[in-house]
């Protein structure tokens, strides 16, 4: 599953816009904001996150939940990680600066800046599917290198039709895609065929399934049209879950001698 949707090119910016706050008592210090990509644009999040160096500490709404604003803000403080000792780590994702849901990290001491977010970490989590127990075949925040989704967890662990991420489903069969506790289909791209021979549906499944909690939809040429006359084809499909109407991420540290 990915944390939110999007189109391919924002996943990389909403899968990690994200606000840092280190959590002392009842006092919050930000040190890392990011915009999504309507407010933000096509700037790269992860490169800000993973490079050296601050941003936006002289913009006033870039350290602010809620502010929507274009800037992106990093304190030096992500860059001081491993100085820290870190107890917990808890991501919120918000609407309007109020949070809707959270996952709960307790990474150790060792952790630092880019592998905290590990499931042998997830300590508790509002998402029904997302629990320590689960199986993943991603699960970080360099996430899947070759299309460069950034803070990604996948459960596609070889095609089940009820598992976030990418199915395989035979003709003839049913196309099953379903999203737990309120997260809603969005389809990333979905093709019909086999071996060389393909035929891009994205469209069709689009339009079945995007913004419902669960879809069935049968496999067959009568809707999809046949780009391989005479072969036994599979449909291929990349979908997220994700709470729609969520506008940001915010991520806290409880932090030792604060």
């Amino acid at each position: 599953m990915g944390i939110l949707g999007g189109t391919r090119h924002e996943r990389e910016i909403i899968l990690i816009f994200v606000s840092l706050a280190v959590v002392s008592g009842q006092q919050w210090i930000m040190v890392f904001r990011g915009a999504s990509g309507d407010i933000g644009g096509a700037n790269n999040i992860f490169t800000l996150w993973n490079n050296l160096g601050t941003s936006g500490e002289n913009v006033p709404c870039a350290n602010s939940v809620g502010s929507r604003c274009s800037t992106h803000y990093k304190n030096k403080l992500v860059d001081n990680w491993n100085k820290m000792i870190i107890h917990k780590v808890k991501l919120s994702v918000y609407k309007n600066g109020l949070e809707m849901k959270k996952i709960m990290f307790s990474p150790p001491k060792s952790a630092n800046k880019i592998d905290w977010f590990r499931k042998e970490y997830l300590n508790t989590s509002d998402y029904g599917d997302l629990q320590k127990s689960g199986s993943y075949s991603i699960f970080g925040i360099i996430g899947d290198r070759s299309s460069k989704r950034r803070f990604f967890i996948s459960r596609w662990i070889g095609g089940s039709s009820g598992d976030p991420g990418n199915i395989q489903v035979k003709e003839h069969d049913t196309i099953s895609l379903r999203c737990e506790n309120g997260g809603l289909i969005q389809v990333q791209s979905a093709r019909y065929g086999l071996g060389s021979c393909w035929g891009s549906v994205t469209h069709i499944l689009r339009r079945s399934c995007n913004s419902r909690n669960d879809c069935s939809t049968p496999a067959e040429n009568s809707l999809f049209s046949d780009p391989c006359e005479g072969e036994h084809k599979v449909v291929q499909v990349e979908y997220v879950c994700g709470p729609a109407t969520a506008d940001e991420f915010a991520i806290y540290i409880d932090i030792e001698g604060e």
